[in-house]
């Protein structure tokens, strides 16, 4: 009736060619290893240089950050440290005291909202990007 065809012979299932393609990497294998250092090293070129996406800075011709900048975030960040000690140190000498007085509460929120706006502060000149300051041109 039926008669069944064999499907398992190498050149049907692809092994024919796969014993090919390892007898040429056996052969050839200094050429084979040459072709895959040269593909690593044009990806990495191609990566950093041709297909890296253009950033604002590197847009702007001649501009350059200050040599300042790092300088002012730390003395910033100093700065705000040394007060909320300081507010810290206080609402600590307002809470020791065994009663509060209207003078103690009030005081007690001043210094709460001096806090506040130390964090805000912070928090502004965290999250906004260096100044880039444009060389003149000559």
């Amino acid at each position: 009736m039926y008669r069944k065809t064999p499907s398992d012979t190498p050149a049907a299932s692809g092994q024919q060619d796969d014993l090919q393609f390892a007898e040429w990497i056996n052969r050839h294998s200094g050429i084979a290893l040459s072709f895959m250092i040269f593909c690593i090293a044009l990806s990495a070129l191609l990566a950093f240089a041709v297909l890296r996406p253009e950033t604002k800075e590197r847009k702007i011709k001649g501009a350059q950050l200050p040599l300042n900048a790092g300088m002012d975030g730390f003395t910033g960040t100093a700065i705000a440290l040394s007060e909320v000690l300081r507010i810290h140190s206080e609402i600590e000498d307002i809470l020791s005291a065994d009663s509060l007085s209207l003078d103690d509460s009030i005081r007690l929120e001043k210094a709460l909202k001096q806090f506040e706006a130390v964090q805000e502060r912070l928090k502004q000149s965290h999250n906004s990007p260096p100044k880039i300051i444009d060389k003149p041109r000559q």
